[in-house]
């Protein structure tokens, strides 16, 4: 974390958490679509008619998946935002993208944490011991409050378009 590219390629890393299989690249949309009245599952898979009847287990293991993408996000987003803080880039309006793309990510996700887990801790920094590994879970609002303030903040780092910029 010395270097503009090296911020540049963490935003990068908490992009690619939105492909991968526990996540959003097939869990969340499933999960999430299958509470529809308008979706149904004849998969033999229990996990898609259980949350589709909303009858899943808490204990079922399928549900910690996007459990762990998610909160994977939230450590890449606050490593760069606390990262990017100590870098001298060329162009400050790069860092500042990069830090609006991360505050917004990091909304994004708090997002579908509380939807589909309703109470999570709400984590604003990177754990500096082991202490720090396993917070308390915040209220729904705080949560709620948390994601307004990182967009309204996304807001003001990121451009309207993105056309004409290098």
């Amino acid at each position: 974390w010395q270097t503009e590219e090296e911020i540049a390629e963490g935003v990068i890393a908490i992009y690619n958490r939105l492909l991968t299989d526990g996540g959003f690249g097939r869990m969340t949309p499933s999960l999430n679509d299958v509470r529809g009245d308008d979706v149904w599952s004849e998969s033999p898979w229990t996990v898609y008619p259980l949350t589709g009847d909303f009858t899943i287990f808490s204990a079922y293991d399928v549900l910690e998946w996007p459990w762990r993408e998610y909160f994977i996000m939230v450590y890449r987003a606050n490593l760069i935002l606390e990262r990017a803080g100590e870098i001298d880039f060329d162009n400050p309006e790069h860092g500042e993208r990069l830090k609006g793309q991360a505050l917004f990510l990091r909304a994004f996700t708090y997002y579908h944490l509380t939807e589909n887990y309703e109470q999570v801790p709400l984590v604003l920094s990177v754990p500096g011991n082991a202490d720090k590994y396993y917070p308390e879970t915040d209220s729904r609002d705080d949560i709620l409050d948390q994601i307004e303030i990182d967009l309204a903040n996304a807001m003001e780092l990121l451009p309207d378009s993105y056309n004409n910029i290098n």
